[in-house]
């Protein structure tokens, strides 16, 4: 790796028959060791950056890969605009009330006065008289 280090990026050499996987240290390298020899693909990748993958030889001599890592591009934020409450289309129509106005009259009970009528009495002694 160049200037800067992609401490933590996880790499895999694999070919037909073999497949092999590590992460790199804090200087950006790894040790390949008892590896068959053979023609290899070697990706290498870390979130926020593009994965890039190279074909390699191994062979019995030590190699050097160095990957540059691209940075992804950053996300546009974009503001979310609220979503439109869903109302229902149905069709409604206007009631119209009507007032209707009762003149409820209550008249108050008459007063009625009763005409008294006295009964007479009657005794003996007044039967008596009129006869």
């Amino acid at each position: 790796m160049s200037e800067h280090y992609l401490k933590g990026a996880t790499w895999v050499l694999q070919n037909e028959n073999f497949k092999y996987e590590g992460v790199l240290d804090e200087n950006g390298k790894t040790d390949l060791r008892n590896i068959a020899l053979g023609e290899y693909e070697f990706t290498l990748s870390k979130k926020g950056y593009e994965t890039k993958t190279i074909e390699v030889i191994v062979s019995p001599e030590p190699i050097n890969i160095e990957v540059d890592l691209e940075p992804l591009p950053k996300p546009e934020l974009v503001e979310e605009k609220p979503k439109p409450k869903k109302t229902s289309k149905k069709k409604t129509t206007k009631k119209t009330e009507k007032k209707v106005e009762e003149e409820v009259v209550v008249e108050k009970p008459k007063k009625t006065t009763r005409k008294k009528t006295s009964k007479k009495k009657t005794t003996k002694k007044a039967e008596e008289k009129k006869e």
